[in-house]
């Protein structure tokens, strides 16, 4: 029996309706549709929320880099010495193990600078609040660009922000996101 046959008898013939196998068909084929809809729906939800935090991490970086390149050229430095981690999703990492260095290169090759550890900034600050509400880490970092000189005279101010997770994305690994700018004693 051919399956133009069986469908020309079924049309002719007094029955109506759908099998029971022909709605579990459909029923199958119409949740599939729905779940990729969802999975789709999801992905994108997830990635504005990050498209979000790239925004108002750099939006924390620029308002505190602003902020420092306002102070005098010798308040900007550290008020204390800092020390190393090894989580390599923090900026500490970069700093050398005696606190002494920072490497400013975020990757590739490594360019240690000395850290300026007489000023008025606090390393790490937390609890930092973008205009949206986000919480933020943000951590300073200043180094002399010469090196070997007694009185610096160029400083490169480097401002990591680490945002803080919200409570539905504690799985999240974040980064941080970097600002850099050199500051001299004659100009800012």
């Amino acid at each position: 029996m051919d399956a133009i046959g069986g469908v020309r008898r079924r049309l002719t013939s007094d029955e109506e309706g759908f099998t029971i196998v022909e709605i579990l068909v459909a029923a199958f084929i119409v949740v599939i549709g729905s779940l990729a809809v969802f999975m789709s729906l999801a992905t994108s939800i997830r990635g504005v929320q990050r498209s979000k935090e790239v925004q108002q991490g750099v939006s924390v970086a620029q308002r505190e880099m602003e902020r420092v390149r306002a102070e005098p050229f010798a308040g900007i430095g550290l008020t204390g010495n800092l020390t190393r981690v090894s989580e390599a999703a923090s900026p500490l990492s970069r700093v050398s193990a005696g606190g002494t260095e920072f490497n400013v290169n975020r990757s590739g090759t490594a360019r240690s600078l000395p850290l300026v550890t007489t000023g008025t900034l606090a390393n790490k600050v937390e609890g930092v609040r973008s205009p949206d509400g986000t919480e933020a880490t943000v951590y300073r970092f200043v180094v002399c660009e010469e090196t070997g000189v007694s009185q610096c005279s160029a400083k490169r101010i480097v401002i990591d922000v680490q945002t803080v997770p919200q409570k539905n994305q504690v799985s999240y690994k974040h980064g941080y996101y970097e600002l850099q700018s050199t500051v001299t004693k004659t100009g800012g």
